[in-house]
């Protein structure tokens, strides 16, 4: 072989790997493509079977299946509402809803719980003055001892 045939072939290797690798690219496309395409296919299948064909129907749940937090804040409202009004019996009424623990316990766990949590001042207050209004009720009387 005289040097001119050695470039020419120099020349053409290099066009036809560049044509391989030309060709990769639409199939690197498809492939992309075609995970995107079950990608939100599967997505929006898993949608509608947990929306429209078979939701979770959550209905007369009682208060007592509460996650923590909101346990807690329903434990702040109550000594909220306490505050203003000052009835007790009615604050241990709204706390038996959370179930068959003691109010002050209840309000005692929760108060460890808002501290844990950083509430403010005026919140771990509210529930302060509520836990020691519990423990001075005598539930025999009605109403708060002197």
């Amino acid at each position: 072989m005289n040097d001119s045939q050695e470039d020419h072939t120099l020349e053409k290797r290099p066009r036809r790997e560049r044509r391989q690798r030309l060709n990769l690219v639409p199939l690197f496309r498809k492939r992309w493509f075609q995970f995107s395409a079950a990608l939100v296919t599967g997505f929006s299948l898993g949608l509608l079977y947990g929306w429209v064909i078979n939701p979770v129907a959550y209905r007369d749940t009682a208060l007592d299946t509460l996650h923590a937090d909101y346990r807690t804040d329903y434990v702040l409202m109550t000594a909220e509402a306490y505050a203003l009004s000052g009835d007790v019996e009615t604050a241990v009424r709204q706390l038996s809803a959370l179930g068959s623990e003691p109010a002050a316990g209840l309000v005692l766990g929760s108060l460890g719980y808002a501290e844990s949590l950083g509430y403010s001042q005026a919140d771990l207050a509210s529930l302060q003055n509520l836990a020691a209004a519990l423990q001075a009720w005598n539930p025999a009387q009605g109403s708060e001892e002197p």
